[in-house]
């Protein structure tokens, strides 16, 4: 692991795996780290071609704490600082669970430095309609992996390798409390009207069985606010990544490698 300052002094733990001429950025769901893919990257993803970076958003993993910074704008800086670090120019944002929604906003801030969208288990831009009392048992059980294993249960549909499983929980541990609450609040900060026009390649990759982002859910939210969208709905529960890891890199691979093709035919045209 290394890191980055961003400009407003936060130190962001971030890896990168392989060194081929496209990028990708990994961008992780509530309470992990950057290391939540490393099984993907040493087990189930073909490299050639590819560098795939990953990060731990500010007050989580390896990153500095910080009481402030949980918007969606500072976000989408600190991953962009991320990115130059790794030489990445353009990036395919790889974003899970409000990864997703956070990563759109960088869709946004900068469209030219996007290449795609690959949205795993995605919060839509609305304002979740959830109440933020449901997130309250989350971050009471957070600090002890034994007391958070059963809510991650909850969320999956398929056995779960036993060693991701326990590395989601410690993750999850590591996370301050102003981390966990300030990207909680980003969820109920709507970003539709900045996001329903970028114009990008997205594919949305959704498990039948998320009791939190289900195929319903996604149509009506996020499918419906991306242009280019297509869905699509795998045999698992909210944690696809670690439940379906092998389907999520055939998944993701193809579909870089239909942007890759594409890229490269619009620079002979």
């Amino acid at each position: 692991m290394q890191s980055v300052l961003t400009d407003d002094g936060v130190r962001i733990e971030n890896a990168t795996c392989g060194s081929g001429r496209l990028s990708l950025l990994f961008l992780h769901g509530w309470g992990n780290a950057a290391s939540f893919w490393n099984h993907l990257f040493i087990e189930f993803m073909d490299l050639a071609g590819l560098t795939c970076i990953s990060a731990s958003y500010r007050g989580h993993g390896g990153s500095d704490p910080s009481a402030v910074g949980y918007t969606h704008e500072r976000f989408a800086r600190d991953m962009f600082a991320v990115a130059d670090a790794a030489g990445a120019d353009r990036v395919v944002i790889v974003g899970f669970s409000m990864g997703g929604k956070f990563g759109r906003y960088m869709s946004y801030l900068d469209p030219r430095r996007i290449l795609g969208q690959f949205l795993i288990a995605p919060v839509g831009p609305e304002c979740l309609a959830a109440p933020r009392a449901t997130f309250e048992p989350w971050v009471e059980a957070a600090h002890d992996p034994s007391k958070f294993r059963p809510i991650f249960e909850q969320f999956i549909s398929r056995p779960v390798r036993e060693e991701w499983a326990q590395l989601y929980c410690e993750n999850v541990a590591r996370a301050t409390r102003a981390a966990l609450e300030g990207t909680i609040d980003m969820l109920y900060v709507p970003i539709h009207q900045e996001v329903s026009r970028i114009d990008l390649p997205t594919l949305i990759m959704v498990g039948e069985n998320d009791p939190l982002v289900g195929p319903d859910y996604a149509r009506q939210f996020v499918l419906s606010s991306a242009p280019r969208a297509r869905m699509v709905v795998v045999p698992c529960g909210h944690e696809i990544p670690v439940e379906l890891p092998r389907e999520t890199a055939w998944m993701l691979q193809a579909f870089v490698a239909g942007l890759d093709s594409s890229t490269r035919m619009q620079m002979s045209a």
